[in-house]
């Protein structure tokens, strides 16, 4: 039996986005809800089986697809006009307000992975992240980037 339901989260622009709730497994505990936020590329699918730990130790857990990416690309990719900028202003503040509505909860914990981590600079609901933990985001730092990366990373910053 699965522990999940999958949901569809509306962003301000009315784009949709693929998700995964967990409902917690056990009651007795009082945790916030924990936002799994992806790296770039990176699936649900790939946080399957950690969101489902997390809500049999008791959290509500969310995880999505980044617009763009796995179920929340609606267009062939070659027609995608998502941008990472669009992650962080449109993509994680509906994710967080969804797991705010579904969780009752008042804030929430952030596991930012990547990306994932690294976008929460640019969150316009910030003030609603109790905790922020992130995993493998680099220092977005561009001095030891080679080649090509290195010459285009000044453009994206």
């Amino acid at each position: 039996m699965e522990n999940y339901q999958n949901i569809e989260i509306t962003c301000a622009d009315q784009y949709r986005l693929m998700g995964r709730f967990y409902p917690k497994q056990k009651t007795t505990q009082q945790n916030l809800p924990v936002l799994i936020a992806p790296a770039t590329g990176i699936t649900v699918n790939f946080y399957h089986a950690f969101a489902g730990w997390l809500s049999q130790q008791g959290f509500d857990v969310l995880s999505f697809d980044f617009r763009g990416i796995g179920k929340s690309l609606h267009t062939p990719l070659k027609d995608s006009t998502a941008s990472i900028t669009d992650w962080g202003q449109l993509d994680l503040p509906a994710a967080i307000n969804t797991l705010l509505q579904r969780s009752d909860a008042k804030k929430i914990i952030l596991l930012g992975h990547s990306a994932g981590g690294q976008l929460t600079g640019i969150i316009p609901n910030y003030n609603e992240i109790a905790k922020i933990i992130t995993i493998s985001g680099s220092s977005g730092h561009v001095k030891g980037l080679k080649g090509r990366t290195k010459i285009l990373a000044p453009h994206y910053v």
